[in-house]
């Protein structure tokens, strides 16, 4: 383990964090649930470790995160991109993914 990984952890084990598990229940539960991507400006693998604590890192259709692009302003415009790209059509940007 890196020492990077080892500040995460110790990071995250004393870090308050809340999770809306009543929207994580009825987003399992819809048979046809909408595609929701991730934009976290965390590097990826301290974004993995912030999520898999509450095993929500897989639950996403798609994630982007600050090692998509050098510039941190972009990441939102790398994240547009790819989710058009992942549902085959543009996508509206004045909403969120």
């Amino acid at each position: 383990m890196t020492l990077l990984t080892e500040l995460i952890r110790g990071l995250q084990r004393r870090a308050r964090a809340k999770v809306c598990w009543n929207f994580i229940a009825r987003w399992k539960l819809n048979p046809e649930p909408p595609l929701i991507g991730l934009l976290d400006w965390n590097i990826k693998q301290g974004a993995r470790i912030k999520l898999g604590r509450f095993n929500l890192w897989e639950k996403f259709a798609f994630r982007r995160v600050a090692d998509d692009h050098e510039h941190r302003d972009q990441i939102a415009a790398v994240a547009h991109r790819r989710g058009s790209e992942l549902v085959g059509r543009p996508l509206r940007g004045e909403g969120g993914l």
